[in-house]
């Protein structure tokens, strides 16, 4: 992703999130895609708010659950994108996927 679309999805107001060019339909074409893109964009929006925070002598943090082993996620690690799959899992600090409970 450029350095442009990140300050897009980092800076945003969230009310104005869906007419960004780079989430249109003919941009985001697989559900795959979508979800990668909110998981990026959470990071990227926690750490440009917390700049703002810092100078308040205050921390914010993002919590993200990794892969969590859904029917889609059992699907994508069994099917044509199961390697990168597989690399996120070894990437893991926790090596451990979430449930959805």
């Amino acid at each position: 992703m450029s350095e442009k679309a990140n300050k897009k999805l980092a800076m945003t107001p969230a009310e104005d999130l869906l007419d960004l060019d780079i989430l249109q339909e003919d941009v985001i074409t697989d559900s795959l895609y979508a979800y990668q893109y909110t998981k990026r964009q959470n990071v990227l929006r926690v750490a440009a708010e917390s700049v703002n925070w810092q100078k308040r002598d205050a921390r914010i943090n993002a919590i993200s659950r990794g892969i969590v082993m859904t029917p889609l996620a059992l699907d994508e690690l069994n099917g044509p994108r199961g390697e990168g799959y597989r690399k996120m899992f070894v990437s893991m600090v926790t090596k451990r996927l979430a449930t959805p409970d």
